[in-house]
């Protein structure tokens, strides 16, 4: 049977929407592979700042016994003299006071990454947010939704610039040991805890939406 000219254009109107849907998700997949890469980035920049944390407590600890061997060289050799011992309770005193500087600016440093964890968890929710507006974008007008995809992988380009020079400020360095191992492990085996975002549900279902696609283009390799 013959199409009509009507049906013909219902037809091309569909598949010129088909078109646009298609490169909106195709847009989002590699916004979604982007975050992807920047995560595995951050273990592997995480994994370093590690190593390079065991090295400096190493470090730390064999300072630590060869103060404690010459407190005890000190003490061994101690005697009714009272200028030694002056000499040693300024020794002492002054270990203390080392020690609680480091322990002020170990604080204030993580309190210092807090904020910038708090503010790349931010950058990270807006990325969300826009994938969320681009996946409920209005599909009546092909051509008003490729202009729009167009302005928002520009947005999403900018904001994904800011999130990774923002990822390579982050000092782990005043975190402990403990809460490194876990971001690692969450990070690289990709069960992130989406509820420590506090993200929306539209932001959850679009993530959602990505993720089958990205499991649709792994079955279809």
């Amino acid at each position: 049977m013959v199409q009509r000219p009507r049906d013909v254009g219902k037809l091309r109107a569909r598949l010129d929407l088909t078109y646009a849907g298609r490169q909106a998700l195709e847009v989002q997949l590699l916004t979604h592979i982007g975050l992807r890469e920047n995560a595995e980035l951050f273990a592997r920049q995480a994994t370093a700042e590690i190593e390079e944390l065991q090295t400096e407590l190493k470090r730390g600890k064999d300072s630590d016994a060869a103060h404690l061997r010459r407190f005890m060289d000190a003490q061994g050799s101690l005697d009714a003299s009272t200028e030694t011992t002056v000499k040693l309770r300024q020794f002492i005193k002054s270990i203390q006071e080392s020690n609680l500087s480091i322990q002020k600016q170990v604080q204030r440093e993580r309190e210092v990454f807090k904020a910038k964890v708090v503010a790349n968890a931010k950058q990270t929710s807006k990325l969300h947010r826009l994938l969320s507006d681009l996946i409920k974008g209005d599909s009546s007008d092909g051509q008003a939704l490729l202009s729009k995809v167009a302005v928002q992988r520009d947005r999403i380009n900018r904001l994904t610039r800011a999130n990774g020079i923002l990822r390579q400020q982050v000092d782990l360095r005043a975190m402990d040991a403990v809460t490194l191992v876990l971001a690692i492990e969450r990070i690289a085996s990709g069960d992130i805890n989406l509820d420590l975002l506090d993200l929306d549900q539209s932001t959850r279902d679009a993530l959602d939406q990505l993720q089958q696609l990205d499991a649709c283009r792994r079955r279809s390799r």
